[in-house]
Parts: structure tokens; C-alpha cells; sequence
């Protein structure tokens, strides 16, 4: 008999450590890549409606510039907040490069998708920041983009979503 308890919570440690954005603590880019799949290829298998959204910070270099990347990491934390707090338990969020988010929304259709990037959006303007006695705040662009084959896969909503993102930038 041999005692593994360390070893298993080493091993978590790694998963955790492999799967999971250290700023924000949601899942970095391939995990979210790896996750959504999955759900793509329900939703296509089951013709189950499905959106993926992106969302960029807006001017996001010139709070870095301005008020230093501590500043800059508390703004990524709070999105990553936020995003918990307005988002489903289904809902699959990840943080892509950057300033960069995405969210899988599994059983939503581009209506709802639309509705839940606006209210994502004033939650977003709602969030206050205190710097050097200011109230720093900040905004979002979104992008949205549905699953409309049986072919499409993550790679490819996510390319829709940032083209509607940078149009929305725009």
C-alpha cells in the first residue's frame, strides 16, 4: 500500500497549471479551444442553435501606457469577474490573447447572443476601478458569430466573431 495523496494534488496542480489563465484564473486559450469543440459537435449533431462571442477592451495599450500593468491586470481580472457574474454555468469563457475574451454559449441563438453582449457590455461600463483617486473605467467591443453547419468548428466561429469584432471596432 502506498500513500498518493501528494502525488494526485500534484497532479492537479499541473492540470490546473496547463489549463488555466494564471491573471485571470478562467481557462487560456486552448483549454477554451478544447471545451467549446465539444460542445460544437453537440450542437451540430443535435442541430442545437449555438453562438460564440468575443470581446476586446477598448483602448486597453492606453490604460497600460497611463496608469502601468498592475493597472492594466486589475482591468483583465475584473472582466473575468464580470464575466462569471453575468454569464450561465454552461456558458464556456476564455481568455484568448491579451485583452482578448471569448464565450461559447451553448443553446443560444444570435438573438439572445445579442442580448446577453449588451447586457455584458453595461456591466462592463458599470465596473469602476480606484486609481490614484479616480474611478478608472472602461469598455468593450463585441463580436458574435452562430453556428450555421454541421462543418463549422471553434477556429472557424472565432475568425467570424473577430471580423464582426473589428467591424464593431470600427
Amino acid at each position: 500500500v502506498r500513500e498518493i495523496t501528494q502525488r494526485k494534488k500534484n497532479e492537479e496542480k499541473l492540470i490546473a497549471l496547463a489549463t488555466t489563465d494564471p491573471l485571470t484564473g478562467i481557462p487560456n486559450r486552448r483549454h477554451y479551444l478544447s471545451q467549446s469543440q465539444e460542445q460544437v459537435k453537440i450542437a451540430a449533431r443535435y442541430k442545437k442553435p449555438f453562438c460564440l462571442m468575443m470581446l476586446d477592451l477598448d483602448h486597453f495599450k492606453q490604460i497600460n501606457d497611463t496608469y502601468g500593468h498592475d493597472v492594466g491586470d486589475q482591468v483583465l481580472k475584473e472582466v473575468a469577474n464580470c464575466l462569471h457574474r453575468s454569464l450561465r454555468d454552461t456558458d464556456i469563457i476564455g481568455r484568448i490573447g491579451g485583452e482578448e475574451f471569448a464565450v461559447s454559449m451553448p443553446e443560444t441563438d444570435m438573438a439572445i447572443a445579442k442580448t446577453v453582449a449588451d447586457r455584458l457590455k453595461d456591466d462592463l461600463c458599470a465596473v469602476k476601478i480606484e486609481v490614484f483617486d479616480q474611478q478608472l473605467q472602461f469598455t468593450a467591443s463585441f463580436g458574435i458569430s452562430k453556428l450555421t453547419s454541421q462543418s463549422d468548428s471553434v477556429e472557424m466561429l472565432l475568425k467570424k466573431a473577430d471580423e464582426a469584432l473589428y467591424q464593431a471596432k470600427n
